[in-house]
């Protein structure tokens, strides 16, 4: 993967041009936007990288089964004796859109191949969201009697909570929804409407944000993003606007997977993290969205690590550099409970337990092995040097590197002096290399910088690294 980008108006950046190759570097002061780059290029390939009909689909289903639930809830507190129900009907049909849903997901197809699956299936569609309709229709004077009867206690006076909208128009309103997405849309719409829902998704998941406004510039502005050969984004108050190139589009979703990592300490607390985003959740109000503090990107991480392969792992050298006796001396393995758990010899340890280099490079090694990592997969890496002694530092340095060389493409976004440096003896080294790094100095003036000449770049970047050490010590004497 090669390609230039070109960013307005985010975070920090006014005005930036990116360039990415096999092995990027984004380098530069704190606060300068190297994090927020990295995580919207993640947001927007594994938003193109998904399964859009799936998305879409989904998008309009969750809130009908939202409503239900929060109908039933109601229904509990008012004294529902019978234990059954009430949209055992709805819910038949309900069940065969899922599946629809499901059978569209299960063909992982590319760009092309989604658009023809959807294509060939999209009557079924009509014919579950008709009949959709026909069942809510029919049960719809049970549930009025039930609200008319005084059978549902609202949620007000009980948590001082009050829904703009009565449970029954919430059912309403995502039958409505229903069939304004499914019967008044193209089956090219609905691919280019689930790219849209699963970009804004990401960009709200994985900075945390309750708004897209939040990662803005300047808030009377949008953020213009324009990948070559992929497509223009648009990013606005709350919507997400784009074109894409189908060629680019295709490319890219044939890359395996797309991964980002960043602080092993999420990886040291996965047990609770992982128990906090599975805790049920009360439905009070449709519009209601949740923020955990937690990255989508880690659980998105957390679930490839789960699937076990049988196949070999592409990547078996630089495993055994890894797990072996120079550098970690062990690996990690899971529990029969499904704990990770970090394994030296024959004793195993915990993940709390387990030094914070460790888990470091230690998840690394796991993804490698667990072919999270193959050839054709992309991976984000936000300060890869963190926690880790200058000598894993390098360590790090060279597997990444080695990874970037057969076929994986490597992002970083680094402070570190060390990994530079080895950067810098190995292209002197191996001068061939240097076509497979693309240098991005960061500046504190919201660019990037336009100089070419790599060694020149390099050289400044380290020198403002180094900075304060140097002040330091020649204060110090």
């Amino acid at each position: 993967m090669k390609f230039n980008l070109k960013i307005k108006n985010l975070g920090k950046l006014t005005d930036a041009n990116i360039r990415i190759g096999s092995f990027t570097v984004f380098a530069g002061p704190n606060n300068t936007g190297k994090s927020f780059v990295s995580k919207l290029l993640y947001s927007l390939f594994d938003g193109m990288n998904a399964n859009h009909v799936a998305v879409y689909l989904n998008e309009l289903i969750h809130p009908l089964q939202r409503a239900m639930k929060s109908f039933e809830f109601y229904l509990d507190r008012g004294g529902n004796k019978s234990g059954q129900s009430p949209f055992l009907h709805l819910e038949d049909k309900l069940q065969t859109m899922e599946k629809l849903v499901e059978k569209c997901a299960n063909t992982n197809p590319d760009y092309a191949g989604e658009f023809d699956a959807l294509e060939s299936i999209y009557p079924e569609f009509v014919e579950a969201a008709k009949a959709m309709t026909d069942a809510y229709n029919s049960i719809m004077p049970d549930l009025e009697s039930m609200v008319s009867n005084g059978k549902l206690l609202s949620l007000g006076p009980i948590l001082g909570h009050v829904d703009r909208e009565s449970p029954l128009e919430n059912i309403d309103n995502a039958i409505q929804g229903i069939n304004a997405g499914i019967l008044n849309r193209e089956p090219g719409e609905i691919i280019t409407v689930g790219i849209g829902h699963k970009i804004r998704q990401n960009l709200i998941q994985n900075f945390q944000i309750s708004s897209l406004i939040d990662i803005r510039n300047r808030k009377e502005q949008t953020i213009d993003v324009d990948i070559d050969g992929f497509g223009q984004f648009n990013i606005a108050d709350n919507f997400v606007r784009f074109t894409v190139e189908h060629d680019g589009l295709e490319a890219l979703q044939n890359y395996s997977r797309v991964i980002y990592l960043e602080s092993p300490i999420h990886w040291k607390l996965k047990r609770v993290l992982s128990g906090a985003r599975n805790f049920p959740r009360f439905y009070f109000s449709l519009r209601r969205r949740q923020l955990s503090g937690v990255p989508g990107y880690f659980y998105d991480l957390v679930n490839a690590t789960e699937s076990q392969y049988t196949e070999e792992v592409d990547f078996p050298d630089l495993l055994d550099k890894l797990t072996g006796k120079e550098v970690l001396g062990g690996k990690f393995v899971t529990s029969n409970s499904g704990v990770l758990l970090f394994q030296e010899g024959e004793r195993q340890f915990t993940l709390p337990l387990t030094a914070t280099g460790v888990v470091n490079l230690g998840i690394l090694a796991l993804l490698i092995e667990r072919k999270v990592i193959d050839k054709g997969s992309v991976i984000f890496i936000d300060e890869p040097e963190a926690h880790l002694h200058p000598a894993w530092q390098v360590v790090m340095a060279e597997v990444l590197f080695e990874l970037s060389r057969h076929g994986v493409t490597v992002v970083i976004a680094t402070h570190s002096a060390d990994i530079l440096k080895w950067l810098e003896v190995q292209v002197k080294k191996h001068p061939d290399d240097e076509r497979l790094v693309a240098l991005n100095q960061f500046l504190a003036n919201g660019s990037v910088s336009g100089e070419e000449d790599f060694s020149a770049k390099l050289t400044s970047i380290k020198e403002e690294l180094t900075r304060p050490f140097a002040d330091l010590y020649v204060k110090g004497l």
